[in-house]
C-alpha cells in the first residue's frame, strides 16, 4: 500500500503514464512511414469553435460544413513544410501523430507492472527491499529535478538510489549500522567518484 500525503492543497503532481496495450497499438496507429518505420494515426484539423481566422481556403480544401480550422495558416503551413500532414484522395488535409510522441496510458491507482523478482539482479538481501523502478516511479510523480527526497526508514537505500537517478538532492536516514554500511556501499558502488564526497555520513549508529 502507497499513501500519498500533502502539506498544502499545492503540491507537486507529474502524471507517470503506461506502454499502450498492443491491440491499442494495431487499432488505431496503423499506419508505418516508409523510411523510419515510424507508426502513426491521421488526426483531424478541423475544430468545432473558431479562434481567430480559421475559415480561409488552404491547398484548394476548406473546413467541412460547421467546423474550422484548427490552426492559422501559418501553422498549417509549418506543420506541411515538417511532413506532419498528408492529403486524403478528396484532397482534406489531415495530421500524422506519431506513436513514439505520445506520453501511453496515464497511470491509475493499482499498479501491476513493477515486479522484484528473487533472481533480480537487484537483489542486496535485504528482507524488505523494494525495485528500484517503484522508487523511481513515486518520486517522478511528487517531485522535480533538484528536490529534496527524504526517507527516514532507508533500509537498504532504493529511495535515495533512485532520487540520485533522478537528479534529486536527498536525505535518508536509518538506525541500523549494518543499513548505513550498506547504503553507503551501495551508492559508492553505483556512482563512484561522481558521488564520492557529494554526500555527508552523519550521526551513523555504530554496533
Amino acid at each position: 500500500m502507497i499513501f500519498f500525503y500533502t502539506r498544502a492543497k499545492s503540491f507537486t503532481w507529474n502524471t507517470q503514464y503506461g506502454p499502450f496495450e498492443q491491440d491499442y497499438v494495431d487499432s488505431n496507429y496503423r499506419y508505418v512511414e516508409e523510411g523510419t518505420g515510424r507508426r502513426y494515426r491521421l488526426g483531424d484539423l478541423t475544430a468545432a469553435k473558431p479562434g481567430g481566422d480559421v475559415d480561409y481556403e488552404w491547398h484548394g480544401a476548406r473546413p467541412y460544413k460547421g467546423r474550422h480550422w484548427a490552426y492559422s495558416r501559418a501553422n498549417m503551413d509549418l506543420m506541411l513544410g515538417a511532413g506532419r500532414i498528408i492529403f486524403r484522395s478528396t484532397g482534406m488535409p489531415v495530421y500524422k501523430r506519431y506513436l513514439d510522441e505520445q506520453p501511453g496510458v496515464p497511470l491509475q491507482d493499482i499498479w501491476t507492472d513493477i515486479r522484484l523478482h528473487s533472481g533480480s539482479k537487484e537483489r542486496l538481501g535485504y528482507p524488505t527491499q523494494k525495485p528500484v523502478a517503484l522508487l523511481e516511479r513515486i518520486i517522478s510523480a511528487s517531485s522535480n529535478p533538484d528536490d529534496v527526497v527524504m526517507d527516514p526508514f532507508c533500509g537498504c537505500g532504493t529511495a535515495v538510489d533512485a532520487a540520485q537517478r533522478l537528479g534529486r538532492r536527498w536525505i535518508g536516514m536509518d538506525i541500523s549500522y549494518l543499513s548505513v554500511d550498506l547504503i553507503e556501499t551501495r551508492m559508492l558502488d553505483a556512482y563512484g567518484a561522481v558521488i564520492a564526497g557529494t554526500f555527508e555520513l552523519v550521526g551513523a549508529p555504530r554496533r
